[in-house]
């Protein structure tokens, strides 16, 4: 009974520490939207330089890019859990389409390590 506790404890600190790194992690400003297919990477998308949205489409899957983050809004697997995950706009959130092998991340757009003059 003391092995589970200890266990359970254990797993509830690691998801805590996690969730306080994730929200320390920047959001929007300097986003950027990286779509992959099969584990390949077939768009990178800028949030800030776009005006409205766009969409990707991949097969059985739709992707909406947006000023205010990523979704998918359309897909063909059964369930559609990645479609009712919604708007993501925190860097470091992927959205998952386990089946159709697609996944959508916002990643924050890292600043120079240092700058020469």
């Amino acid at each position: 009974m003391r092995v589970k506790t200890s266990v359970l404890i254990a797993v509830f600190a690691v998801i805590f520490v996690l969730s306080l790194v994730l929200a320390l992690i920047p959001g929007k400003p300097g986003s950027v939207a990286v779509i992959y297919k099969d584990g390949v990477e077939v768009e990178r998308i800028e949030l800030a330089a776009l005006t409205s949205e766009k969409y990707i489409h991949l097969d059985g899957n739709t992707v909406c890019v947006s000023p205010e983050g990523i979704r998918m809004t359309e897909a063909d697997c059964p369930g559609c859990d990645c479609v009712r995950i919604g708007l993501v706009e925190r860097a470091g959130m992927p959205i998952v389409c386990i089946p159709n092998g697609v996944t959508v991340v916002l990643v924050a757009k890292k600043a120079p390590d240092a700058v020469l003059r």
